[in-house]
């Protein structure tokens, strides 16, 4: 690999000790990996970031709908429970 051919010459030159050199030794190797794991599929990686950003949408709206319901059991936010009951109102009178 070129940077393991650099990392080589940095050493040959006296900028690394051995240590550093095992540690960037260490990293190639892990990036190798995660290049191995992840270069070779990218459709799956592609529906992954799909459910991820819907996972993430479904989570946000749901924490928000509970904080948003909690708050108007409280009364912190006004007129909340007018809006809440035509709401249901119109749920029960169409369902």
């Amino acid at each position: 690999m070129r940077s393991q051919a650099a990392s080589l010459a940095l050493y040959n030159k006296g900028y690394m000790d051995t240590e550093t050199q095992q540690e960037v030794k260490k990293v190639e190797t892990l990036l190798g990996e995660i290049k191995t794991n992840t270069a070779d599929r990218p459709a799956k990686n592609f529906m992954k970031g799909v459910w991820q950003g819907a996972g993430i949408v479904a989570g946000t709206l749901l924490a928000v709908l509970i904080l948003g319901w909690v708050l108007t059991i409280m009364g912190v936010i006004p007129g909340a429970d007018v809006i809440a009951e035509r709401i249901s109102d119109t749920l029960r009178n169409r369902y």
